[in-house]
């Protein structure tokens, strides 16, 4: 490989880094997470049968995480 490609590749891989770094936050100002609520069931969860959803309600995304009991029981929530 001569100079000049290994110079353009390092380049152009520094560039990408910096841009990939900028995106996941590393620029400050991104978006942020927020916990609104937590579950406290105490449920013996070992499978689960419901797929969760997103979507959005009123502007505002949403993300609902089924809650499935034991297979031998009705403990099912979602």
């Amino acid at each position: 490989m001569r100079t000049a490609t290994a110079a353009t590749l390092a380049l152009v891989l520094v560039l990408v880094g910096a841009t990939g770094a900028f995106a996941l936050g590393a620029g400050g100002g991104g978006p942020t997470l927020e916990r609104t609520w937590v579950s406290d069931t105490g449920r013996d969860v070992k499978a689960n049968h419901h797929a969760p959803a997103a979507g959005v309600v009123d502007g505002r995304g949403m993300v609902y995480a089924p809650i499935s009991g034991r297979a031998d029981t009705t403990a099912c929530a979602l």
